[in-house]
């Protein structure tokens, strides 16, 4: 009873998810801030906030076996839809282009929670709501409309991906105090290797919009977020 309350089951925690995603798109305004502040260089916070914290919280999580509010019942033992989300949103900033970066992780961020949403729906429906979602994201980041087409059909299509490798320890090699550690490895071992479609939704688009853009790259579209250094003066 209190796994089903602490879940994403009840509408609570229905809402929850879903606002929680939506305000993960607000990690691009990473772009807004000077390259250093307070001295030290602004991609530094982004680990700690976006990417470390998040991990140490899920750690502990997967550790306690614990389910926060808003979590899906099988994440109590898989890495969770968010901390994917972070990581992805993190590698993005970190090594791809603004231009690819920033609209991957909103068209996520914006397009994951329609498709739970839309899903009582016709399948049609569905389809074109997200679609249609990612296609405005991608053109208010200045992308050509047909460019813009073929990044929100692959980000639609890459939410669907799941990457899994899954490596077994033999129980025999354990003695029985063990096999309660074994479980825990194999846990571990799930929460390596196993992604998520708010990772594949980031990740699939973008590596296929940097081969096109080194191909062609006076296909890139400009940049569209550019930092704010008057709006901090203490930076």
């Amino acid at each position: 009873m209190i796994v089903k309350l602490m879940t994403n089951e009840s509408d609570s925690g229905i809402l929850i998810r879903r606002a929680l995603h939506l305000f993960f798109a607000f990690v691009i305004m990473y772009y807004f801030f000077p390259p250093t502040l307070f001295g030290v260089p602004m991609y530094i916070y982004l680990v700690i906030l976006v990417f470390i914290l998040p991990l140490i919280i899920e750690t502990i999580r997967l550790h306690t076996g614990k389910l926060f509010i808003g979590l899906h019942s099988h994440e109590a033992n898989h890495i969770a839809s968010y901390l994917w989300f972070t990581t992805g949103a993190t590698i993005l900033i970190l090594f791809f282009p603004q231009q690819i970066a920033a609209p991957c992780i909103v068209a996520t961020a914006l397009g994951d929670p329609v498709i739970g949403l839309t899903k009582p729906f016709r399948r049609r429906f569905m389809v074109i709501t997200t679609f249609l979602i990612c296609l405005a994201v991608f053109l208010v980041f200045k992308y050509p409309i047909l460019l813009a087409i073929i990044a929100a059909g692959i980000a639609f299509i890459a939410e669907s991906f799941e990457f899994k490798v899954r490596i077994r320890l033999r129980s025999n090699l354990f003695w029985s105090r063990s096999k309660h550690r074994f479980s825990n490895y194999k846990g571990l071992f799930d929460f390596l290797f196993r992604t998520d479609d708010d990772f594949m939704m980031q990740m699939i688009p973008a590596i296929i919009l940097l081969i096109i853009f080194t191909v062609f790259p006076m296909l890139l579209p400009p940049e569209v977020l550019h930092t704010l250094p008057h709006l901090l003066p203490f930076a």
